[in-house]
């Protein structure tokens, strides 16, 4: 019986990193959505608007793994934030390489490297906020107060 129960909380589900991509592309869509209503009012230079970018990405890699984190919070969310940073550099280079027939240089190696940091970073920052609650014990059970 117990063999069961331990098999059942070892079983991970995909779902949850399906949402926390869907989360971190919908993320990449409302900030690409501000910037671009900033950039019709304003005229800026090429490099500026490849910067923004590079921050969108960033930003949506980062909630990809924080979500991700949170969701596999029992099992190494490391791991999982570099999993999910991965996936999203994939679907990335795959819009890439549908939409814009190019293929991959060396300027796009360094923002998929960000973009798997950025999840990973963003996973072990989790890890210090939502993990580390809960875990003191009250006062009265401590033993530097009780005899």
């Amino acid at each position: 019986m117990k063999q069961r129960r331990k098999a059942k909380r070892q079983k991970m589900s995909v779902l949850p990193m399906a949402m926390s991509l869907a989360l971190g592309i919908l993320t990449m869509l409302v900030i690409s959505l501000l910037f671009s209503a900033v950039f019709a009012m304003v005229d800026l230079d090429d490099w500026v608007l490849n910067l923004f970018a590079f921050v969108i990405l960033i930003a949506g890699c980062g909630v990809t793994g924080w979500f991700a984190g949170i969701a596999y919070r029992r099992s190494n969310p490391l791991v999982m934030g570099a999993v999910s940073g991965v996936v999203m550099v994939l679907l990335c280079l795959l819009g890439n390489l549908l939409f814009f027939q190019s293929g991959f240089e060396l300027l796009s190696l360094l923002k998929y490297i960000v973009m798997i940091a950025a999840s990973c970073v963003a996973s072990l920052c989790m890890k210090k906020t939502v993990g580390s609650a809960g875990k003191r014990k009250p006062i009265a059970v401590r033993k530097e107060i009780l005899p």
